[in-house]
């Protein structure tokens, strides 16, 4: 007869006896390999069971069993009570449950198969369970209420495949545990069937047990982890990182982590760091504080290390640089970008621009523009501040370039001055007038005077002389070639046939 409460059963399978003393064997076998790492999985504090009255202090509810449920020296039978005796007279009678210890307990007393048959269903339920999800299983057992020539084994099964190794009990009389783990592979959640099945009998009398605190569910793990702590000397000091190997589970927290660098000052966080004002070695220590939710744990690492001098970042850092564009070729606004730092790895560092252009107006940022209001050279300067925050210190950097503007036009010149000019003239004292096309230029110029004659040239980089030119015979136009000139403001100074000079300034671009 078969006691079915709900959920699914196994039916038993026949086999001869040689076959069952085989089967043991290789079970037996299977248990010394693997005892270990079952043993493993009840180093746990359950937190989430989902089995329904696994201490039966509900009584003979929630399962179901292969075996009939009678009272009595009955084999083949279990029943639910608080001491083996009100099962069977032959019984021990103090022989209390596991969960209580004492007689208001219950649990699963079992008057074990005597025929040579095996998988046999000794308890099983139907649970709802989460795809992905890693479930702890585990159950006590009282070995034994009378004398048994061979040992034990059980085992623990989810829709009918085995999850554990064999486990077999002593030959005593004390409560023993059993466990190990499953997973639900993939993501689909829904329900499933354990038992704990009896897998060896040999029409010996005996085999005569209990069972009681089955358990399945999520498991709060040990307030255990190790720790490790890894550091990356800088140039700017040390970089540490806190490495634990936390064990993975929703009841485990870090509740805080204190690093002490050696030199009288502390930090915080996982990830962090440090800027020794001196070189030497320091014992650098590592402390987690965390909880499974039930106690607090504490691990503490200490390395010693060997740092130098931070490197003073105006020391490291590139010099700053910038370039100079006029809007357009008559245009008076000019952009000026820097050009040095914007690539560079300047972690941490923080940086500051501040612009001078010569004419009494400033500007910050990176780039900048502005427009002038007459012609002349400016200086433009760029100063460049960085600030470390971890050594506290602010240093400056400072580059100056010039700007040559030649865009307004003087009363008098026949110049519009909105549109770009075909040329550019510059009356002397006399009638004569000096004529310069085009300007600006690209280097290849024509210099006409009008009621004169040219007879030399001089091309001026500042107070430079970069270019002369001697006519053989004194003439109204002449044609200079420049291209190999950088590109600038220059100014010409001509002379005519009598000795005069006049002055006229161009751009070549």
């Amino acid at each position: 007869m078969k006691n079915q409460i709900y959920g699914n059963t196994v039916p038993n399978q026949k086999k001869s006896w040689q076959s069952a003393y085989l089967f043991w064997a290789l079970l037996l076998m299977s248990f010394i390999c693997t005892t270990v790492q079952a043993q493993n999985a009840c180093n746990c504090d359950p937190t989430n069971n989902l089995v329904s009255n696994g201490d039966f202090s509900a009584g003979n509810t929630g399962f179901g069993s292969d075996l009939p449920y009678q009272l009595g020296c009955i084999q083949e039978s279990y029943y639910v009570s608080a001491i083996p005796r009100d099962k069977c007279s032959l019984f021990p009678g103090t022989l209390f449950d596991h969960t209580l210890g004492d007689s208001t307990g219950s649990y699963l007393i079992v008057d074990g198969p005597r025929t040579a048959t095996t998988g046999n269903t000794i308890w099983e339920q139907t649970l709802s369970v989460t795809g992905g999800q890693i479930y702890n299983f585990s159950f006590w057992v009282q070995p034994r209420f009378s004398s048994s020539n061979f040992p034990l084994s059980l085992g623990l099964f989810v829709n009918g495949v085995a999850v554990s190794p064999t486990f077999v009990p002593s030959n005593s009389t004390a409560w023993e545990q059993f466990c190990t783990q499953w997973q639900r592979r993939g993501d689909t959640s829904g329900p499933v069937t354990i038992s704990l099945r009896q897998l060896n009998n040999f029409g010996e009398i005996g085999y005569d047990y209990g069972i009681d605190d089955i358990y399945f569910g999520s498991c709060r793990p040990p307030c255990d982890f190790d720790l490790d702590l890894e550091y990356n000397i800088t140039p700017f000091g040390v970089d540490f990182q806190a490495n634990g190997n936390y064990p993975n589970s929703p009841y485990f927290q870090v509740l805080g982590v204190q690093w002490d660098f050696g030199d009288g000052t502390t930090g915080s966080g996982q990830n962090t760091s440090h800027t020794y004002i001196a070189s030497g070695e320091y014992e650098v220590c590592l402390t987690v504080w965390a909880t499974n939710g039930k106690e607090c744990c504490t691990r503490r690492i200490c390395k010693a290390i060997r740092v130098q001098r931070p490197v003073d970042p105006c020391e490291l850092l590139p010099k700053a640089d910038f370039t100079i564009r006029p809007r357009s070729r008559l245009s008076p606004t000019y952009t000026f970008n820097e050009i040095n730092l914007s690539g560079f790895p300047l972690s941490g560092i923080t940086l500051g621009y501040y612009w001078d252009f010569g004419d009494g107006t400033t500007a910050t940022g990176q780039d900048a523009q502005h427009s002038y209001t007459a012609n002349g050279v400016y200086d433009v300067c760029l100063t460049v501040f960085y600030y470390d925050p971890k050594q506290r210190k602010c240093c400056s950097f400072q580059i100056c370039k010039k700007v040559r503007v030649f865009v307004f036009v003087n009363p008098g010149d026949p110049v519009d001055p909105i549109g770009p000019a075909p040329e550019r003239q510059e009356e002397g004292l006399t009638d004569e007038v000096l004529k310069i096309f085009p300007t600006p230029s690209d280097g290849h110029i024509q210099l006409s005077l009008e009621k004169g004659a040219i007879q030399s040239v001089g091309v001026y980089d500042g107070p430079n002389l970069v270019y002369r030119y001697e006519a053989p015979v004194a003439k109204s136009k002449v044609s200079l070639d420049l291209p190999t000139l950088k590109k600038g403001f220059y100014t010409l100074k001509v002379q005519n046939a009598n000795g005069t000079i006049r002055s006229i300034r161009t751009l070549i671009e």
